[in-house]
């Protein structure tokens, strides 16, 4: 099978599924073969999945794989998760799962059943959840600072203690 005669496949099976509900607005997809980087994306807009034949530079999750692990992406059940050591991935946790569900309509996994562990070590070995944890810890240091800051203003000083009593 060619790329362009797997990316008509899988546009077909999307189509095939106009069910296919995400609680997004809006959400990317980009897919790329590894050998020849040959790309086709999704996109889910308006309530609609579009899938077209060339690369979406803004995308939201990007997979770069084997054309073998591409077909079994949108045929096996939970396949993502079983090997997803295989793909490059990148996204964010949530639109990564995101795109799981739209696969489990394409893939007739009704359960979406995952185990955490699974999920937490595909995600370890993501970039962007390094970026992520790292706007979260910056943003609970300034919440510790800024607590800190408006307690510290309500104590009063010892100086104010000592003009309060009377002699």
């Amino acid at each position: 099978m060619t790329f362009n005669e797997l990316f008509k496949t899988i546009k077909r099976k999307i189509n095939d599924h106009p069910e296919i509900i995400l609680d997004c607005e809006k959400l990317a997809i980009q897919i790329t073969n590894i050998a020849d980087q040959d790309s086709f994306y999704i996109l889910w807009s308006n309530d609609r999945c579009f899938v077209e034949p060339f690369p979406y530079n803004d995308y939201d999750v990007c997979i770069t794989a084997s054309q073998h692990d591409i077909e079994l992406l949108f045929t096996e059940r939970q396949y993502l998760f079983m090997t997803y050591q295989q793909f490059n991935i990148k996204g964010s946790f949530v639109d990564v799962m995101a795109f799981q569900k739209l696969l489990s309509y394409i893939t007739g996994d009704n359960s979406y059943t995952v185990q955490e562990d699974i999920i937490s070590r595909m995600m370890l070995k993501q970039d962007m959840l390094q970026k992520d944890l790292e706007i979260i810890m910056e943003s609970m240091q300034l919440l510790v600072t800024n607590s800190l800051i408006n307690n510290m203003s309500a104590v009063p000083s010892e100086k104010s203690k000592k003009k309060k009593q009377i002699p």
